[in-house]
């Protein structure tokens, strides 16, 4: 039986793919009119908060597609190709119909991105995503797969992925291990130690 909790992840809605330059990483062309959102935000306690406006989210994910390292994996999906999500409103609590800055449905400025990492033997992925939020979440772990709650469970599903959450100022974070046997605590451990290294190497 697995080791650790997983979470399960529903994602509902249409994948749709929008007006992008799909031969090109994400760069300025696609982040034009971005709202005013400040690089620092002051909070109800009047402490000032570092947040990353749109257009360095999307230089972050740039160069950490070049600067995460995960002994024993390489990145498989770089230039980083940016996905426009049409989703039910219903889904985003009445707020958006797109994954998007403005949530809107003629706004091109997706608020995730996704690496995918692979080891040679195609056997074992680590899902890297980061979301762009205009809330600084301060710097934590927020959860983990535990070991417990798998009784009467499919021991083969519950072993073959292993998911981490995170936030870092402004983003939230998921590390997932997804194997095709059973997944390995020290290679997610790696991932997120890589991932560490290379956000605050950017400060």
């Amino acid at each position: 039986m697995k080791t650790k909790i997983t979470f399960g992840t529903l994602v509902l809605g249409i994948a749709l793919i929008s007006g992008c330059d799909f031969n090109e990483p994400i760069s300025e062309k696609d982040i034009s009119n971005s709202p005013a959102v400040s690089n620092e935000q002051v909070d109800s306690n009047n402490k000032t908060n570092s947040l990353y406006s749109y257009e360095q989210f999307v230089e972050l994910t740039n160069q950490l597609a070049e600067d995460i390292v995960i002994p024993g994996y390489e990145i498989k999906n770089y230039p980083l190709i940016p996905s426009i999500f049409i989703i039910e409103k219903e889904l985003t609590f009445g707020k958006k119909d797109t994954l998007t800055v403005s949530g809107s449905l003629n706004d091109q400025r997706p608020v995730q991105q996704l690496f995918i990492f692979e080891n040679k033997d195609q056997s074992s992925q680590i899902h890297i995503r980061l979301a762009f939020t205009n809330t600084d979440m301060g710097k934590e772990l927020v959860s983990w797969d535990i070991p417990t709650g798998y009784d009467n469970t499919s021991e083969e599903l519950s072993d073959n992925t292993d998911l981490a959450t995170l936030t870092y100022r402004n983003l939230v974070i998921t590390v997932m291990q997804n194997t095709s046997k059973k997944t390995n605590l020290d290679i997610t451990k790696s991932a997120i130690r890589g991932l560490m290294t290379a956000l605050e190497s950017k400060k």
